[in-house]
């Protein structure tokens, strides 16, 4: 699986100064603000999100028709709410993205 660019990025993250090329790649992204419900006030609570894009090769692609599963390895002490997900995020808010 490895990550590859896609029409709404609009940033590359780039590799953390301690590691090699070949430990880490750029990963294309697209930040944005994520509403995620409202205040007391009804004003929106949003938080700073990124969006990635993964594409999987044909073996990883028969690897998940036949499990099911996907596994998630992340470095460092804690890990930050995210979410998987198999849809174009952007579609529903631009029918012309794909």
């Amino acid at each position: 699986m490895h990550p590859i660019s896609f029409p709404q990025q609009n940033n590359i993250l780039g590799k953390p100064a301690e590691m090699t090329d070949d430990q880490c790649n750029p990963l294309p992204v697209h930040h944005y603000q994520q509403e995620v419900g409202k205040n007391e006030r009804g004003e929106p609570i949003a938080f700073p999100s990124i969006v990635s894009c993964w594409q999987l090769s044909p073996e990883e692609l028969e690897e998940v028709q036949r499990t099911g599963v996907i596994w998630v390895n992340t470095l460092g002490h804690t890990l930050a709410p995210f979410s998987l997900f198999t849809k174009n995020p952007f579609v529903s808010a631009n029918p012309e993205s794909k």
